[in-house]
């Protein structure tokens, strides 16, 4: 569903996904939020339990 979300925003504001974006593939939300940690990402699109906890951990990462 983040996905099908995802595409219709930018489909809506202009941004063609595969010219305008680089899209960096994570298997599911554990491995987005590492790529964000990493900072080898800097946005992630998740559902939204992952999104908050998501959150949490880039305010506290201890």
């Amino acid at each position: 569903m983040p996905d099908l979300v995802f595409r219709y925003l930018l489909k809506n504001n202009g941004i063609d996904r595969d010219r305008d974006i680089e899209v960096i593939p994570a298997q599911d939300g554990q491995q987005a939020l590492a790529l964000l940690a990493k900072k080898e990402a800097s946005w992630a699109v998740m559902p939204e339990h992952i999104a908050t906890v998501a959150i949490m951990k880039m305010k506290n990462p201890g």
